[in-house]
């Protein structure tokens, strides 16, 4: 039995895959909270809505990649 690749190997941790929803590419900004939290990272597409917070941007980059097709 083999297993499977994700295919995420490939992808540097600084680069961002396409929206899973559009295929385009997504933003990437440093989100200051407004309360007292840290502040966080924000990835996210327009054209749905799509979009996923972090607390550091290398987290925030994984996460998205692990959503994008």
């Amino acid at each position: 039995m083999t297993k499977k690749s994700s295919g995420l190997s490939n992808v540097r941790s600084n680069e961002l895959l396409g929206c899973p929803f559009c295929g385009q590419r997504p933003d990437s900004e440093k989100w200051d909270t407004l309360f007292s939290g840290p502040d966080e990272w924000r990835i996210g597409c327009s054209c749905m809505g799509a979009y996923c917070v972090e607390e550091t941007k290398e987290k925030a980059y994984q996460k998205w990649n692990r959503r994008a097709t």
